[in-house]
């Protein structure tokens, strides 16, 4: 829904009874609801870290998803925690007949997936992000608009705030300061079948942010 790139959970907030009050990607609100009543699982695991930049964007690398469930009138059985609504977030369980990659970038991040095939019955994906910022490559536009939106950006102010004689010569002490915020994603899964009727895997999945503060006084 006019993104650089499909994202789960604002791609979900286009279904009906689906939406954000707070214009995030985590705060969705399922027919009436509060956030903190919906569950979302990720290959069958509760994901209670959603989103980046304080829920700007979703922590799910969008080429390892294979399929979206959700669930607005009942929940599952199987499925313990929500009360307004559930997400059920599925990756590949199958077995690839070839390997399979995929690159995605834009203004804020670049990732890559790989899913490899090792036997006939075992394969392996693999997925990592990695926001530009993280590594001072370039401060994009998307990027300042995120941190504008968030922290104001950077200010400039007179710590005296007026306090010194407009006639006084010497120079006014700035304060400046100034906010920003990385992330990185990694995601995979190893997968086994050793017949048609059984199913073996094995899913992990780890996120990070890095939050700066700079504070100068000229």
């Amino acid at each position: 829904p006019g993104l650089a790139e499909a994202d789960v959970l604002l791609s979900v907030q286009s279904l009906p009874g689906s939406e954000s009050n707070d214009e995030t990607a985590s705060g969705i609100n399922i027919r009436g609801g509060g956030s903190d009543e919906l569950m979302v699982y990720w290959d069958r695991i509760p994901i209670y870290k959603q989103a980046h930049f304080f829920g700007t964007l979703t922590t799910f690398i969008p080429s390892t998803v294979e399929k979206i469930s959700a669930f607005k009138n009942y929940i599952p059985a199987q499925y313990t925690g929500a009360t307004s609504g559930l997400l059920e977030i599925s990756l590949p369980d199958s077995v690839p007949a070839r390997p399979h990659a995929v690159v995605n970038a834009n203004f804020t991040h670049a990732d890559l997936m790989l899913h490899v095939p090792v036997k006939e019955k075992f394969a392996f994906l693999l997925a990592g992000r990695l926001s530009f910022h993280d590594n001072d490559l370039f401060d994009s536009p998307t990027f300042s608009a995120h941190r504008n939106k968030l922290f104001s950006g950077s200010r400039q102010e007179d710590i005296f705030q007026g306090i010194i004689d407009e006639d006084d010569e010497e120079e006014i002490p700035v304060f400046r300061d100034q906010t920003s915020l990385s992330y990185r994603d990694l995601n995979g899964k190893l997968i086994f079948t050793p017949t048609d009727k059984d199913y073996v895997s094995l899913s992990f999945m780890q996120n990070s942010d890095r939050f700066n503060f700079n504070a100068t006084s000229t």
